[in-house]
């Protein structure tokens, strides 16, 4: 990875907040520089027949980001960024995400670190978070982390999950994977999940049984195949294992990230334009939302 500008967005919460170790982390590692960003989010509207009983727009505008100015300063005053090359951006719009990304583009930043709001029960499922928008729609990588349960602990990755496809998408993040791997002397593991395949019962005969969907045969099929890809993109540079398992992707993925204790995931995101990016539901996504450990996931382009 060549990483010479990171931004760190921040909406001075505790979640978001516990970004800025990680993302001054990468900052140092990377000798990048750093955009801290906070966007104020002011919708310009009307306050009825109120008069002139309440400040304008422009006015309210200017107070929080008088706010925002002292709470930065507040927030770097904790951590020494003499050596580092630290600005400090606010940006007013309608929405945090756009800006975020917006942002990004005219500064070509190359890596987003931010913090992913954690929520329990049925809201971790309700879509459209900006963390979720902000990797969905960012034209760089974008590392996400989970508030939920306290700030992630900040140590070099001692263990990279990289789930891989078969894809030019993932062989491009399992590469990506291997480097970080290589900086930090942590171990790689390659993951692949078998999807099942619901096939309806009466359109399957009894006595029918393809040796190619016999479970056990299967993965150890795949693992063979999966074999000559790591010796190719991975090769000596970094110890690393492969692991097969069955069922849903993103699930799966979460799952052995926790049973694993792995600290980073590396996953590649398919780039695509059009309608095609507004969609919800990849496996990436739904690995960032669920997944404990920071997730970095990786812009590739398709032509979709």
């Amino acid at each position: 990875m060549d990483v010479k500008k990171i931004l760190m967005p921040t909406d001075f919460s505790e979640c978001s907040n516990a970004a800025l170790d990680h993302a001054l982390f990468f900052a140092e590692h990377f000798d990048a520089d750093l955009d801290l960003l906070h966007v104020v989010v002011l919708h310009d509207l009307e306050a009825g027949d109120a008069g002139d009983r309440f400040p304008g727009a422009d006015e309210i505008y200017v107070r929080l980001r008088d706010l925002a100015t002292g709470e930065m300063k507040a927030l770097l005053e904790d951590h020494r960024t003499d050596h580092l090359n630290v600005r400090e951006v606010q940006r007013r719009g309608v929405a945090a995400a756009s800006e975020i990304v917006s942002h990004a583009a005219e500064e070509s930043v190359d890596l987003i670190v931010m913090g992913a709001h954690g929520r329990r029960g049925f809201r971790r499922f309700l879509l459209g978070s900006v963390a979720e928008e902000v990797v969905r729609l960012a034209p760089c990588a974008v590392m996400t982390l989970r508030g939920e349960g306290g700030p992630p602990a900040l140590h070099p990755p001692r263990k990279i999950l990289a789930p891989f496809d078969f894809s030019e998408h993932s062989r491009t993040a399992l590469a990506a994977a291997r480097d970080l791997a290589a900086d930090y002397g942590a171990r790689l593991e390659l993951l692949h999940v078998i999807e099942p395949i619901m096939e309806p019962h009466p359109y399957v005969p009894l006595h029918y049984r393809s040796e190619a969907f016999a479970l056990p045969e299967l993965m150890a099929r795949v693992r063979e195949d999966l074999g000559p890809i790591a010796a190719e993109i991975v090769g000596d540079a970094v110890p690393h294992t492969i692991e097969v398992r069955d069922g849903n992707p993103a699930w799966q993925i979460v799952e052995h990230a926790e049973e694993a204790g792995v600290d980073l995931i590396v996953i590649a995101t398919h780039g695509r334009t059009g309608l095609a990016r507004f969609f919800l539901g990849s496996v990436t996504e739904r690995v960032v939302r669920g997944a404990k450990c920071p997730v970095l996931t990786l812009k590739v382009e398709s032509p979709v």
